[in-house]
């Protein structure tokens, strides 16, 4: 089914501006005329995520929000009042990733950060 679906979401995505709950992903999606259930959302998205396709953060309530991303690895900076989120990349968070996973014997490390605070304008 993935290779019916993974388009009507990619397509979801380029209706929503930013991070978007499967919710949201669905309700896009079925707008579009796409009829899928938020079942099978759910499920590819846990796929494009493992894929690296999409970005997922975290909201305050623990709801996944996902994001099209084609870019290179990076992280991201999320406010916690309003959910605004930018990607940041930086070559020393990476290399002290790796030193402290080799100083303990691990390998091949996947990693994703998020730093949550409040942004310029909630801050304010």
């Amino acid at each position: 089914m993935a290779h019916k679906t993974r388009p009507v979401i990619l397509r979801a995505f380029r209706g929503i501006d930013g991070f978007a709950s499967a919710r949201e992903l669905h309700a896009q999606a079925v707008g579009n005329g796409d009829a899928l259930g938020l079942a099978t959302v759910y499920r590819e998205l846990r796929r494009m995520v493992s894929e690296e396709i999409v970005d997922v953060v975290h909201d305050l309530d623990g709801e996944a929000r996902y994001r099209h991303c084609d870019e290179a690895h990076h992280h991201h900076l999320v406010c916690e009042r309003c959910g605004l989120t930018r990607e940041i990349a930086g070559e020393e968070i990476e290399t002290w990733i790796i030193g402290v996973a080799q100083s303990a014997g691990f390998h091949q490390i996947r990693h994703t950060i998020e730093l949550v605070g409040l942004c310029s304008t909630c801050a304010s």
